[in-house]
C-alpha cells in the first residue's frame, strides 16, 4: 500500500507503506527531511512571541506573586515554561 503525504511548502513525500498505528491524529509521517518535529521546534520562537504579546499575562503574574503555594508541572518543552514560572 503506497501513501502520498503533502508537507508544508507543497512538498510531496511518497511512503512505501503507512504503518497501521499511524492514523490521521498523528502529524504526517515523512521518510526524509524536512522532519515535522524540526519544523515544530523552529516555529516555537514565533509562537512564543504571539502568545506573549497577544495574551493578557497579568492574571498569571498575580497568581505567581500570591502568598499561596503554587504547584507548576511541566514535561518536555512545557518544562521550560514551568521552570520560568517557578523562578
Amino acid at each position: 500500500m503506497s501513501a502520498e503525504r503533502r508537507a508544508p511548502g507543497g512538498y510531496t513525500f511518497a511512503m512505501a507503506s503507512t504503518p497501521a498505528w499511524h492514523t490521521d491524529s498523528f502529524p504526517e509521517l515523512r521518510e526524509s527531511p524536512p522532519w515535522v518535529m524540526a519544523e515544530m521546534i523552529e516555529s516555537e520562537p514565533d509562537l512564543l512571541e504571539t502568545i506573549a504579546t497577544g495574551t493578557d499575562t497579568a492574571p498569571l503574574a498575580l497568581l505567581i506573586r500570591s502568598a499561596v503555594p503554587l504547584h507548576v508541572v511541566g514535561c518536555g518543552t512545557s518544562e521550560h515554561a514551568s521552570l520560568a514560572v517557578a523562578e
